[in-house]
């Protein structure tokens, strides 16, 4: 255990490390959050050949990188440039940036930051660490071997997902997809509706994205406390999470109901009745919801 933890630190201080050198190249300057978020990068770069076979072809495994490097950029862009307004980067004069902390153009140079940072974490893991020696496939792979077993992980995954969540599991992975969603179609439609795109909007609409899943964490707390009643009681039964699953489901109602708006805004042209039907989905679970005071 102590080994595996070594070898993680030192995987982590040399990502880190070689990210600041590399800023100092390019920017000449750099900042001591970027040798964390680095080795953060480095050590998840170096996970992609944990989880998937050497099957996986290099171009495949750079894009899953620059995928990763793009999300915990953004995550610690959202934290340090505009939560704590260090002010480490901003791509706000960049075509296509999310917010001043993401880009198109940057998520095309992750790529091949990517490739030489997964190639580099195999060899230091070999020659250090005596793991296996890496070997790869450029465009080609194993296709039926390697789809069996992408295929066994998103059935173990969703198994396990379901059998934790029960009933709250579709409602939770349908509300994640609408957070994104509304998100999304909420920056493109600012531009319409004369808004300045600006990073107080944006960490704000993270904030509210934010306090929806705790509501959900508030609806499945009831859940425990009324489980916990019926079993005191003497009750034998196990009652489903259903508060947070009603409350999930109405978030959901009401991100439909926004990306609805949204799209509207951006101009696009929708069918009559989506607006009502979830407009009208929402009352229902109001009114069967509703208790008297």
């Amino acid at each position: 255990m102590m080994k595996q933890r070594l070898k993680y630190l030192c995987l982590f201080v040399t990502g880190g490390l070689l990210y600041n050198l590399v800023e100092l190249v390019y920017r000449r300057w750099t900042h001591w959050t970027m040798f964390f978020l680095g080795g953060i990068c480095f050590i998840c770069l170096g996970l992609i050949n944990e989880g998937f076979s050497w099957e996986m072809p290099l171009w495949r495994q750079a894009l899953t990188g620059a995928c990763i490097i793009t999300a915990l950029e953004f995550g610690t862009g959202c934290t340090v440039n505009l939560w704590l307004g260090w002010n480490v980067w901003d791509y706000s004069g960049v075509p296509g940036n999310i917010l001043g902390q993401i880009c198109p153009q940057y998520f095309v140079l992750w790529i091949p930051v990517s490739l030489a940072g997964i190639i580099l974490d195999d060899w230091i893991r070999y020659w250090r660490y005596d793991e296996e020696r890496p070997r790869y496939r450029i465009f080609k792979e194993r296709g039926e071997k390697n789809m069996q077993k992408t295929k066994a992980l998103f059935v173990t995954v969703w198994s396990v997902l379901f059998s934790w969540l029960g009933i709250l599991a579709l409602p939770v992975v349908l509300l994640v997809v609408c957070n994104v969603t509304d998100y999304m179609t909420g920056i493109a439609a600012s531009k319409y509706r004369d808004e300045q795109v600006s990073s107080y909007k944006g960490i704000r609409g993270i904030y509210k994205k934010v306090g929806m899943w705790i509501l959900i964490f508030v609806g499945w707390m009831m859940d425990m406390l009324i489980n916990y009643t019926v079993q005191y009681i003497g009750l034998a039964i196990s009652l489903p999470y259903i508060v947070a699953t009603v409350v999930a489901v109405w978030l959901i109602c009401n991100e439909i109901i926004s990306i609805l708006e949204n799209l509207i805004d951006i101009g696009v042209e929708i069918p009559p009745f989506l607006m009502p039907l979830a407009k009208m989905i929402k009352g229902q679970v109001e009114d069967k919801a509703k208790l008297e005071p």
